[in-house]
């Protein structure tokens, strides 16, 4: 089960003091370790009531920048994550100059125990399953975070066959998924579970004061499953103080 952006291209050389590099301990944590978080922090989120049928829809996708504003590196929210693009496309809010901000493009979360998805009457229970459920989708995606007028983009390793660092998979980690989580069917009532990320994610440093816009582009295709191709933009206007 899986949900859902940066090759770094010739962007880099000029985003180098707004990003963090990947092998930095930001508040204490990895890029892997932040994955993991958010993931864990999504999953605490309960599902909107009047979701739609079959999908992920959290109200406090749709109320905000942010899904968590107390952590010390805040999870900026994400359009392949549980925004309603019907709903919101562009989001305007005001942040400290003192917060990171942990920008996930798109990523893929399997966990012992959700449905497999080749066959929902059965759940996800090997390692050997957990890396190739990860991998289904992400090789085929394309990233582009746009701070102001810098950019950075992380490609598609199946259509350009290279490999970004900001391209990752963390090691194996316990999720806990509670009761009227917006994916509590993924837990079958067992907690925790092994689970594992793949992500395609940066941390930007703490924007200066003024106003900002930070752009994610997403662009997934995949021959043979149109079901899964994205074509997402989401706009963040931020007013840093």
């Amino acid at each position: 089960m899986a949900i859902l952006i940066l090759n770094v291209g010739h962007g880099l050389s000029s985003m180098d003091n707004l990003i963090y590099s990947t092998d930095s301990n930001v508040s204490g944590f990895s890029y892997k370790q932040w994955g993991e978080k958010y993931w864990q922090w999504w999953m605490s989120l309960p599902q909107s009531p009047n979701a739609p049928q079959g999908t992920s829809y959290s109200d406090s996708m749709n109320k905000g920048c942010f899904i968590n504003d107390s952590s010390p590196v805040i999870f900026l929210a994400n359009p392949t994550q549980g925004i309603n693009p019907s709903i919101r496309n562009s989001f305007e809010c005001n942040i400290s100059s003192t917060k990171p901000i942990f920008v996930l493009g798109i990523s893929e979360l399997c966990n012992y125990n959700a449905p497999r998805e080749d066959n929902p009457s059965q759940r996800i229970g090997t390692d050997q399953e957990l890396q190739s459920c990860v991998h289904v989708r992400n090789p085929y995606a394309e990233v582009v975070i746009k701070v102001d007028n810098q950019s950075i983009r992380i490609p598609s390793e199946i259509r350009e066959n290279t490999q970004s660092k900001f391209s990752f998979t963390t090691d194996f980690f316990n999720l806990t998924i509670p009761k009227g989580s917006i994916h509590e069917d993924w837990s079958n009532g067992t907690n925790p579970n092994r689970a594992l990320l793949d992500a395609k994610a940066v941390i930007l440093r703490p924007l200066p004061v003024g106003d900002h816009t930070i752009k994610v582009d997403i662009v997934q295709v995949i021959p043979g499953r149109e079901s899964d191709n994205l074509f997402l933009s989401q706009l963040y206007k931020m007013h840093v103080n």
